[in-house]
């Protein structure tokens, strides 16, 4: 027994040497030498098609910008491309604005395969950024905007008529840029690959006066793309924006990105889940949703946006801190032809007001209940009035289809540090929670229950120190209180509305126990803006009781277990932290169960709650 004692620890040893490699790295396996980089393009425009592959031995470098694909229709001709980028690479775009910028294009009918690994993860990056150095770069207006970004163009469903394509923003018009699915070629299913724990840093060039490249751009994606555990860091413009189509997003983080953290437009009717944004407090940095179906003049033109998100979490700029142009006015903002479902979420330190249903009637307060004397062609009448009638008109979230989205309702969510609360009064926009519920009540009293239950003022005891938005503080834990409002709050199963959903027992983007952020494949991680999490009862498999689970568990818990010892800590010996596989003993099977767990990337269960 102590000889496999003894090949169990020099195994872990070296797995362990093998894990403290940093991945992705700049630099080859002897952690000096520099990786080969490879430039792809030549500055203007390039098309990769066929079969591409990009792995982790080289360093990748974007100069200009770079189709995968030609974004025509193939029965037309076109040609399409297949981008497969292994976990650990790097990607690095050239320094430009306008026609000397540089991004990735994934054209319409072209896919790509960018698969990384929470401890291994695909960054695309400026050139300038020295990946392996957490201080090279900071979240100043000078670090962003360094090179384009990642676009994804396919063709599912939008809403710009007659043919129903359109050519992506950000990029200088060119026969490319399609999206959109030209009438009957769309379809919402599509597939433009899969894009999974990539992390997208200080992106955002300038091609023009209000006209950047997000984070992550969606023209026209299909619900058959895989978009999961991704993330937008320092971008200067949205983090995130969907243009129509129909993908399912989740485990998304915007940090410190200069304009709106989560975007959408022209019909998008996507899903949503576990959605993190944080602001600094200097940039232009505008709403966490924004929402919208198209420009004015597309007005009552189908399909309308109706996306669904459930379980999001916000850290704003700071209550009363309206900076740039008094930006971040509201932390949600519906425009024309929009409806959605904001459910399940926790905001916090958002400047001045909750919401904004723009009216572009400019008809004001004045007129809520007026469904007849103006046109539907604003966030609140075309989701709440019949075509005809009085202001007794007032669905509970179902209006006349030929005039609606069908619906706007905001269920469960967490209010904390804003600046204004929730009151507006004398604005075009009205973002009066409490008269939104009370010039809804006939039809509350119609229909049932409250219109939008749920709304509540209160901590959810996650932390954000002073410093928390400085490389290196470790001053952010996002995780709320196990006995706070994120638990006790009722709230929608989102799973019993659709299976793609997950099911929590809590609202916001965390549970109590696990900070999925807090991994490698983030620049938050990677940078130490987090604070060591520290719930009231550890992971089980913490043996060592050292608020962390590694190879130093799997030793204690050994030398534990054979000195007849049990394992120490704030929760009980049996269920408690050194019963890593929970079954109500600590033995070696939890000992294989920890080893097993650590090395496949996974978490141990959690212990029962004590305190």
């Amino acid at each position: 027994m102590l000889r496999k004692f003894i090949a169990i620890l020099f195994v872990l040893a070296l797995a362990s040497l093998a894990l403290a490699n940093p991945c992705p790295t700049e630099y080859q396996a002897d952690g000096v030498t520099p990786k080969p980089t490879k430039i792809i393009g030549d500055g203007t425009q390039t098309i990769l098609t066929g079969a591409q592959h990009w792995d982790a031995d080289t360093v990748y470098l974007l100069h200009g910008w770079i189709y995968v694909g030609d974004g025509q229709f193939l029965d037309s001709g076109g040609v399409n491309g297949t981008l497969t980028i292994d976990p650990g690479t790097i990607i690095k775009g050239y320094p430009g604005a306008g026609d000397t910028a540089s991004a990735l294009i994934i054209t319409r009918e072209s896919k790509i395969y960018a698969e990384g690994t929470a401890d291994c993860p695909i960054v695309f990056t400026a050139l300038s950024d020295n990946v392996d150095d957490p201080n090279d770069h900071g979240t100043t207006q000078a670090d962003k905007g360094l090179w384009g970004s990642l676009i994804l163009l396919g063709k599912a469903p939008i809403s710009t008529p007659p043919e129903n394509i359109q050519q992506i923003e950000g990029v200088t018009p060119n026969p490319h840029i399609w999206y959109g699915g030209h009438n009957l070629e769309e379809d919402p299913h599509d597939n433009s690959g899969v894009v999974k724990y990539v992390s997208l840093r200080y992106g955002g060039s300038i091609l023009g006066i209000n006209n950047e490249i997000n984070g992550l751009t969606m023209g026209g994606v299909g619900d058959g793309t895989v978009i999961d555990y991704v993330e937008a860091y320092c971008n200067n413009d949205d983090g995130f924006e969907w243009f129509g189509g129909t993908v399912n997003c989740k485990h998304l983080i915007n940090a410190f990105c200069d304009d709106d953290g989560f975007d959408w437009d022209q019909g998008y009717s996507g899903k949503g889940q576990f959605f993190f944004q944080v602001s600094d407090s200097i940039s232009n940095y505008d709403h966490l949703f924004e929402m919208d179906s198209d420009d004015p003049a597309f007005s009552g033109v189908g399909p309308f946006s109706k996306a669904t998100m459930y379980n999001f979490t916000a850290i704003g700029r700071g209550h009363g801190n309206t900076g740039v142009g008094a930006k971040q006015d509201f932390a949600m903002k519906y425009k024309e032809d929009t409806g959605g479902h904001l459910r399940n979420g926790i905001v916090c330190e958002y400047s001045q007001w909750a919401y904004e249903f723009e009216d572009k009637a400019g008809t004001g307060l004045g007129n809520w209940d007026d469904c007849t004397t103006n046109p539907f062609n604003d966030s609140e009448k075309r989701s709440r009035c019949k075509s005809s009638g009085t202001g007794a008109d007032l669905w509970n979230g179902y209006g006349n289809p030929a005039y609606s989205v069908q619906d706007i309702d905001n269920y469960s969510i967490l209010w904390f540090n804003l600046g204004k609360i929730m009151t507006k009064t004398g604005a075009t926009g009205d973002s009066t929670l409490s008269k939104l519920n009370l010039e809804m009540s006939t039809a509350a009293s119609l229909h049932g229950g409250a219109v939008w239950p749920n709304q509540l003022v209160g901590d959810p005891g996650i932390y954000y120190g002073p410093n928390f938005r400085s490389n290196g503080a470790h001053e952010l834990d996002p995780c709320p209180s196990i006995m706070g409002p994120a638990y006790t709050t009722p709230h929608p199963d989102a799973h019993a509305e659709n299976s793609w959903f997950e099911s929590t027992r809590y609202i916001g983007a965390f549970d109590a126990y696990n900070n999925w952020a807090d991994k490698p494949w983030t620049a938050l991680h990677q940078y130490g803006y987090f604070k060591t999490h520290v719930p009231a009862c550890a992971s089980c498999g913490d043996a060592n009781s050292d608020n962390s689970i590694d190879i130093s568990d799997v030793v204690f818990l050994i030398a534990r277990i054979f000195s007849g010892g049990g394992a120490p800590g704030d929760c009980n010996y049996v269920n408690g932290k050194g019963d890593a596989n929970g079954d109500g003993s600590v033995d070696i099977s939890d000992v294989v169960y920890l080893i097993a767990r650590i090395f496949s990337g996974g978490n141990p269960p959690h212990c029962q709650y004590y305190k």
